[in-house]
């Protein structure tokens, strides 16, 4: 692709059509009839003789429902396989295996079988005829059941599923992980991934929308057929329809293109995602061959150096962070509400964007991603070990991975690497992503390239050299820990837009005074000049690694995972992530955090960060004087009072990082600050010293559940004094039983170096609280959690468990 000083894209997309917890019923892109394959699986680990024979005798095995991650239930070790780049979680190979029956009335259609994700080499049998395999577990995969199902009658579904090395650099999980579909068609189709809508052109009143779809004859001679495609809007109006025509050869495929102009069309955007979807009939001898969905919103994304990134034609600054894929104590299993709750949490900070790394997501993230308004930057590939430019190693993936996504209005990048060394170096890199970057662009024109650089290191080893030659090929440049050297790099690729594809939470300790912008301090501040605090026109912006603590990465045993940022696996918030809001958000924030005396004689605790060490609260032994005290805030003065004595008033101005200290009596009491705009107090934030324990407390972030055996609700387990403050306690083990209609799925303090297991009915408090996940199962009715400590009052939670519509299931 010529290079240009900028890229304008306009672009309708899919997008999630709203939300029922109910398996994301009628919110897909995909054929219409399909069935949930996810319930009543067999399952056992280890490589089994013959497991893949429709007679042979599963009774014995585990009985599951998938998303499954057998990982995270097993034991985890300092000798396992996984090391610590897996968290020291037990991998290896298992099996699964379903019975099901067909109806008859599939007799004579075209019956699929779609994983949207297996970890990690896959092979697939039906009444032991083998059907399918795939070895890239992050990509889902289709196989064609249609020459061996046997309509009426029982049929057997088989998968061996080899994870027995360590597949990435992080924790994968194992197993099933993601959902399973069967879809039917008739005998012309839509594609898998067959639909492409774009816009030409939009203003405020009309939009002429493309789109592309390819269909599939599966006769033996060329048929006619006929596709009728309408777009509805919002309130389920049809606003646009087109009928199409179209001859296509035995046993293959051809793309038709239709045009529609939407008037008034309501934009997508991050505070009003609007919902279109477009539903393709495809009708021949009369008959309805195919139904097929795609949902849709109507955008426009431009990147240049003179705005950076804009959606709508309104620049956005990316104030994003990294994630990786698993979900804490649930491991990799990608439940779909668990995947929204960590979003949520994300959004309530301000945060806008979320670099899916380093790897495709489930479906449901890009879905729930559309739904909430959030950016995202999508990305395919880790290493490029094995790749070379003619497609050996990634055609295929990247060619799945971009069809699948391009119908989502949430992706504004595409990236095909991440810290690509050595390739990234060298011209041979330079040449593998030329052909990458071409592969996407034949496939969407709508969304630049890029890959995620490493620092490239100068002869004396230093992490700053100019960038390799495969920068100047990309559309973005996106860069890992490299905010000091953007001026210079602005100046070497003047057309083209910077991104901070991972930049630190924090480098230095919080008490030393270097100036943010030599390289040390926050990355933020290669976004936002810290002096006059506007953004600089060629940064796009930044993702931070990483929003959540993973598995994984794991550094020495008993560690299972990287705690270097800024929310527990938990997903309870870590004081230093008000100052990252501080930084992202133009709400009025003030926030206080306590430095924790230990981090002195215990700095590996915190992995050498005292940022980490920081606590939100006022109960501290007496044996300390004084106290070392932060205030966030994004407002111009902070006063700061003990026992409602002030403490004096400091400006923000003042602190270059933003991050304003004070040094405070140890008195027991209330600590509060006010955060000023002027006179006008803005914000305020308090904290207060404690009494003893006395009674535990349980807090659900959802209370009414989906009975499909897949919805989960996170509940929060505090103790608490006898005016309901969380009493910052550590070690006091809390046990969990439960009645009706859910199960404990999984329970967790954040604490990424305790020995006990995620999957138990136990767990010790952390700071004074730990988490609890229940997930429901498939009856309705109530669900009762119950916690009880020595020597605190238990306390119980009720949910709800509801039957509402569901996709049919086999």
């Amino acid at each position: 692709m010529k290079q240009t000083s900028y890229l304008k894209f306009l672009l309708l997309i899919p997008i999630f059509f709203g939300w029922n917890n109910n398996h994301c019923v009628a919110q897909f892109t995909g054929h219409v009839q399909r069935y949930t394959m996810d319930y009543d699986w067999e399952f056992i680990l280890g490589d089994i003789p013959n497991a893949e024979s429709a007679r042979f005798n599963d009774t014995a095995w585990e009985h599951l429902d998938v998303p499954h991650d057998w990982s995270i239930g097993e034991k985890w070790n300092k000798d396992n396989p996984s090391g610590e780049a897996g968290g020291y979680a037990t991998i290896g190979i298992g099996w699964y295996r379903k019975t099901f029956v067909v109806p008859d009335s599939l007799k004579g259609k075209q019956v699929f079988l779609t994983f949207d994700g297996v970890m990690n080499h896959a092979d697939v049998w039906l009444n032991g005829q083998k059907v399918g395999h795939k070895d890239y577990g992050y990509i889902g995969f289709q196989c064609d059941l249609t020459p061996w199902i046997r309509a009426g009658k029982k049929n057997t579904i088989a998968v061996r599923v080899d994870n027995l090395k360590q597949a990435s650099r992080w924790y994968t999980g194992s197993g099933i992980y993601r959902h399973v579909w069967l879809t039917v068609m008739g005998q012309i189709h839509v594609e898998h991934s067959g639909t492409f809508f774009t816009t030409l052109n939009i203003s405020s009143n009309k939009a002429l929308v493309k789109g592309e779809t390819t269909l599939h004859n599966s006769n033996d001679q060329a048929k006619k057929a006929m596709l009728d495609t309408r777009l509805i809007d919002p309130s389920g109006k049809t606003v646009a329809e087109k009928i199409s025509q179209i001859t296509i050869p035995a046993h293959s495929s051809s793309t038709i293109n239709q045009f529609f102009n939407v008037h008034s069309p309501q934009l997508w955007s991050q505070q009003t995602p609007s919902l279109y979807k477009a539903i393709s009939t495809v009708i021949s001898d009369q008959q309805t061959e195919d139904k097929y969905q795609t949902l849709l919103g109507i955008r426009s994304i431009k990147w240049d150096v003179r705005h950076g990134f804009q959606l709508n034609g309104k620049r956005i600054v990316i104030k994003g962070v990294c994630l990786h894929h698993d979900l804490g104590a649930l491991g990799a299993a990608a439940y779909d509400e668990a995947i929204k709750h960590r979003l949520l949490i994300l959004k309530s900070m301000d945060i806008n964007a979320v670099r899916l790394s380093h790897n495709p997501y489930s479906p449901e993230m890009l879905q729930m991603c559309d739904s909430l308004g959030i950016l995202v930057f999508d990305e395919c590939f880790d290493k490029w070990y094995g790749f070379e430019p003619n497609g050996t190693g990634w055609k295929e993936d990247l060619t799945s991975f971009v069809k699948r996504d391009r119908n989502h209005p949430s992706v504004i990048i595409w990236s095909v690497g991440n810290e690509m060394v050595p390739h990234m170096y060298s011209h041979w890199g330079a040449r593998i992503f030329e052909s990458m970057k071409a592969t996407v662009h034949s496939l969407d024109m709508t969304r630049p390239v890029t890959a995620a650089l490493h620092p490239v290191r100068t002869s004396d080893g230093k992490r700053d050299a100019p960038l390799a030659e495969i920068a100047q090929y990309m559309d973005v440049i996106s860069m890992n820990y490299q905010t000091k050297f953007y001026p210079r790099d602005h100046e070497q690729h003047p057309n083209q837009v910077l991104l901070g594809s991972e930049t630190h939470v924090h480098q230095l300790n919080l008490n030393e005074s270097n100036q943010p912008n030599d390289g040390t301090g926050n990355q933020w501040f290669g976004t936002r000049n810290y002096v006059t605090n506007k953004y600089y026109n060629y940064v796009g912006g930044q993702f931070i690694w990483a929003g959540f603590d993973y598995l994984g990465e794991a550094g020495a045993w008993p560690s299972k995972g990287n705690r270097k940022n800024l929310i527990e696996t938990t997903g309870f918030r870590k004081p230093f992530s008000y100052y990252i809001q501080s930084l992202y958000t133009d709400s009025s924030l003030v926030r206080i955090a306590v430095a924790n005396p230990a981090f002195a004689s215990d700095k590996r605790k915190y992995d050498n960060f005292d940022w980490l060490a920081l606590n939100s609260d006022w109960n501290w032994a007496p044996q300390n004087d004084s106290l070392r005290v932060y205030t966030f805030t994004n407002a111009p003065e902070v006063e700061l009072s003990l026992n409602g004595k002030t403490l004096g008033k400091k400006k923000l101005i003042d602190y270059p990082n933003r991050i304003i200290t004070w040094e405070v009596p140890n008195i027991p009491g209330a600590l509060k600050a006010i955060a000023f705009k002027g006179t006008k107090q803005v914000a305020a934030n308090e904290l207060k010293t404690t009494g003893v324990a006395t009674r535990l407390q349980l807090i659900a972030d959802r209370t009414t559940l989906s009975a499909n055996g897949e919805d989960v609700s996170f509940i929060e387990v505090k103790a608490v004094d006898s005016n309901g403050n969380r009493v910052p306690e550590n070690g006091q083990l809390i046990r969990f039983s439960i009645e009706g209609a859910g199960i404990i799925a999984g329970v967790d303090n954040g604490d990424l170096d305790s020995r006990e297991a995620f999957q138990s009915n136990h767990r010790e408090l952390r700071d004074g609280r730990c988490l609890v996940i229940v997930r429901s199962n498939r009856k309705a009715g109530k669900i009762i959690l119950t916690a009880t400590a020595e020597g605190l009052t238990q306390a119980s939670v009720e949910l709800n468990a509801q039957q509402n519509k569901t996709i049919p299931t086999l």
